[in-house]
């Protein structure tokens, strides 16, 4: 991570620092943020893959069913997982 940090140091060397009171307001702000917006995205990915399965079973048959089932829960195990890391970066 110090490679990238070097990397990207000249690139905001001149963009303006945010104040001591805002960092904190935004480290109390943020793991509540991330917690709505991944249920939230939880509730987007599921509601998807419902609406995925529901086209590949009318549409292309039993064997689209399966792999957008597969999909889906493969995209909302990462999202729960992304989840659990922001929140886990604040604490």
């Amino acid at each position: 991570m110090g490679a990238l940090e070097q990397w990207m140091a000249p690139l905001f060397a001149k963009s303006p620092h945010i104040p001591e009171s805002g960092r904190q307001t935004l480290a109390k702000i943020a793991p509540w943020l991330a917690l709505v917006f991944g249920v939230l995205g939880l509730f987007a990915i599921l509601s998807a893959g419902s609406l995925m399965s529901y086209f590949s079973f009318s549409l292309l048959g039993m064997g689209m069913l399966k792999i957008s089932m597969f999909i889906g829960l493969l995209i909302g195990l990462i999202g729960f997982w992304l989840l659990f890391e922001v929140r886990g970066l604040y604490q």
